[in-house]
Parts: C-alpha cells; structure tokens; sequence
C-alpha cells in the first residue's frame, strides 16, 4: 500500500502543476493497431501511444476495437499511457471492446481528470497497476500483475471488471487527502485482496453498490495512517470477510441487502468473470439509474427481475426463429433471427443427417445490438433427395442457446440428359468409316449393308434419305457401289 499512498500524495499536490490550460475546442483522435504518423483523424488514424500521449486538454482519443488488439500478450506496449488533462479514451462506438497489452508498471495513468470508457486493459507486468486513474471509468475491464485498477480522489467506477494477478489486489486505492469514491457494479477479483482501502492522514469515504469483491486475503480490507478513517459503506453487495484496521468501518458482510454466498463465475481460473446461471449475484442488485444502462460489455444492464450483483448481467441470448429457402439437390440456405443482448456474440447453424448434425457453418456476422437481428449461411455438398437437420446456435458472454431442431428434404437429383433424335445425315459418296462416324454424331445406328464391301467402296444409296428424323439410335440402310 505504501508505494500506492506516495503516488497519490504526490498527485495531489501535484494536480495545479499538471494541468494545462483547456484548449480552444477539444479534438478528436482517432488509434487503430496499425495505425500510423500523426494525423490520428478518422481517415488516417495513428498509433494508441501517439494518439493518447501526444493530445491536448480534453481531447477525445477513440480506439477501434474490429482490427485486433493494441500489443499481445507476448508483444506487449512498452510505453505508459499518459492522458491529457481531462482527457477522454474510450471504445469506438458499435465495435467490440478494444484490448490493449502494456508492460508498464501503470499501463495507463491518469494525472488530470477526465473518464476512460469501453476499454480492455492487460498488464502483463507481474508487478503491473493497469489502471491509475484520477478519473471516472466505466465499462472498463483492467488486469494487472500488482492491481487492476487504483482509482482516488472522488472517481466513480461503474460497470468495471478489476482483477488483480499473482498475489495482486483486484481494486486499490491510498491518498494523502480527503475525498468520496464511488462503486456501483463493479467485479473485483484478487489473488491478495479483492478491494483494499489506505486512508492515509484524512478521512476516506468508500460507497459500494452491487458490488462484487473477493480475495484470497480478504474480500475487503481497510487502513489508514495518523489521523485518517475510512467509513466503507456497502448495500447490495457480495462479500464475506473483512480485514478492518482499527479507526476504520466496514458495513459487516452478510448484513442487510448484502451476501455472502460464493459467486459463481463461468471460469474464474481463466478470468472470466460472467456470471453462471446459478450465481446467487443474478438478480439481487438494486435497480437505479445510476448503474448505467448496460453491463460491462453492453448487455442490458436489467435483465429480469432486477439487476444483477456485479459489472456482468446475466442475460442469455435468445433463437426467434430459424428458417430454410432456397433448397436445391445439392444446397440450401438456412438462417433465422436471434437476439444476442447487446453483448460480444457469435452465431452458427449446425446441420447434418441427425439431431448428432456433424456439420456446422458459421452465420454473417451480428452486430453489437439487444435488437432481433437476421442471420443465414448458404450449405452445399448436400446429397440429394435427403432430409437434413439443422439449427440455429448463439452465443454471448452469459451462455449459448440451441435452437429446436428443424429439417428440410433436398430436391431429387436432376435426370439423366435425354439423348437427341436422329436426325439423318447424308452419306452418298462417303466411305463406310466415315458413314459411322456421321451416324453416331446424328445419334443414329448404321443398319443393313448391301453391295461389294471393299476400302474404297462407297455408299451409292440410303434409306432413309437425308434429314428424316427418327427416334434416337434410328437405323440407316446403305448400299455399296
């Protein structure tokens, strides 16, 4: 906590010296991952560190989250992200969350105010902070080797996912002066901690709403040095052990609107924090406008009874209908509508001669939407005359969800080719070789044969004559002269 404590005694002395001046009208920059000089408009983006680092007061850095990720994990950004004063950074709107990898002891660090909004951020440093944010956030999703985020002076954080690594706090704060924090659906998962609070030498104020917080150390912790106090007021939340420092308050788990039960996530071993239907989180937040009107990654922020415990709302896409056209021997096109709820989604219809399919083909793509929305895939290699199961399969963050079975039966296969009528050809004064090859073009049949055979023998006369029309394989009478 020490280390944390002197980096926000320093920021607030410090915060007068920092800021700049507001520019005359804010700007708008624009970051892809393979973005490039220093233009950083919408038509000619520039790189995230130059788009962040290198903007005035109160610009607007907007990150494109549909051309992949800024660093890897194996190639992580090895320069710190230092935003202007009131500077705002969040995810383009309509595209999936971007994801940033850094190396940094701070991947990003806020020094002035402003919000942070839609952004996935990866410290892989083991003793990494992923978010230092003098700054409102929301719709964050921040992982760090030491702490996720460590938010102060009077941030609000809603609709976040904070996660702290190898013996690392999820969410950590610690100031050298007087202020309010806020939390309201917010996951906070450590390995240490899940949310740990310094005080320092002034009175701090923690008030958590549907909040989830779990460690290996304790779910919430509390600490402050001469002369500080922490009140940590909790409604609505999941938690069930405390470490409260002397001097400080911690509203006791269980009490009241909390819980205690174990949330149950779909894979906390690999970090994903989605909530398992048979969480105990799912449907035991309080509603209020100021949750925010979707969860994390953009689900209704309400689904159901009311909202949920944590930044997930479990809210499971749905199959409307599912539809087959356009069926031939050989192909079909299959779709129908789905209803994702807004989160990260993907669709597939799986198809073959059982309800055990075999087969599957994955759907045009569906946009980020709580609307129906209209999905196909045309099939082919079918085999004719058959009948095919299918059904239409999506999925988001909270689960996927299978269509009932439907099937179709492929068109027989087309027949055979009809062989033309013969239609006779002339063969006076050809040789009898060259008759055979003109009757079998014709689709006709050489019949008898009169007259000296020999190789220069010629046809001096046919029946029938030239141009009668008989039924395919017709026979043509010749006689030898």
């Amino acid at each position: 906590m020490t280390g944390v404590r002197i980096i926000w005694a320093v920021l607030a002395v410090s915060l007068g010296a920092c800021a700049a001046p507001g520019a005359a009208s804010a700007a708008q920059r624009f970051t892809t991952p393979t973005g490039s000089g220093t233009t950083c408009s919408q038509g000619s983006p520039c790189g995230l560190v130059t788009a962040v680092n290198s903007a005035a007061a109160s610009d607007e850095v907007i990150v494109a989250g549909n051309q992949g990720s800024y660093g890897t994990a194996a190639s992580p950004i090895t320069t710190r992200l230092t935003p202007a004063t009131s500077g705002q950074i969040h995810g383009a709107a309509g595209q999936p969350m971007p994801v940033i990898y850094s190396n940094e002891f701070f991947a990003i660090a806020f020094l002035g105010g402003g919000t942070l909004s839609d952004i996935d951020i990866e410290d892989v440093n083991a003793n990494g902070i992923a978010v230092l944010s003098g700054t409102n956030a929301d719709h964050v999703i921040a992982r760090g080797g030491s702490a996720g985020c460590a938010p102060g002076l009077g941030e609000t954080v809603i609709d976040s996912v904070c996660a702290g690594g190898d013996s690392g706090i999820a969410l950590t704060s610690s100031a050298n002066i007087p202020w309010t924090m806020t939390l309201r659906n917010v996951t906070a998962i450590g390995t240490a901690d899940g949310i740990s609070i310094d005080a320092a030498d002034y009175a701090q104020t923690v008030n958590a709403t549907n909040v989830i917080a779990r460690g290996g150390s304790a779910d919430v912790a509390t600490s402050h040095g001469t002369g500080g106090s922490v009140a940590f007021n909790l409604d609505h939340s999941n938690y069930a052990t405390v470490s409260q420092g002397a001097g400080t308050s911690i509203t006791a788990a269980g009490s009241g609107t909390n819980q205690t039960a174990t949330p149950v996530f779909v894979n906390t071993a690999a970090g994903d924090f989605h909530q398992a239907p048979s969480s105990p989180t799912i449907d035991n937040g309080a509603d209020a406008v100021a949750n925010g009107s979707t969860d994390f990654e953009g689900k209704p922020r309400t689904f159901g009874l009311r909202t949920d415990i944590g930044a997930d709302e479990y809210a499971p896409p749905s199959v409307l209908s599912e539809s087959v056209s356009s069926v031939t021997a050989q192909s079909a096109m299959l779709g129908g509508s789905v209803n994702s709820e807004g989160g990260p989604d993907s669709a597939r219809i799986d198809y073959g001669t059982s309800t055990a399919y075999g087969s599957s083909v994955a759907t045009s793509a569906l946009a980020l939407s709580a609307a129906p929305q209209s999905l196909s895939a045309a099939v082919a290699g079918l085999s004719p005359w058959t009948t095919y199961h299918f059904r239409v399969v999506v999925k988001n963050g909270s689960g996927t969800v299978a269509g009932p079975d439907q099937t179709f039966t492929t068109a027989a296969a087309a027949p055979a080719p009809s062989i033309a009528s013969c239609v006779v050809p002339k063969l006076k004064r050809k040789r009898l070789k060259a008759d055979r090859k003109a009757l079998n073009k014709a689709h006709c049949a050489l019949g008898k044969v009169k007259g000296h055979r020999s190789k220069r023998a010629k046809v001096r006369k046919q029946r029938p004559k030239p141009g009668t029309v008989l039924p395919a394989g017709g026979k043509v009478n010749v006689t030898l002269g």
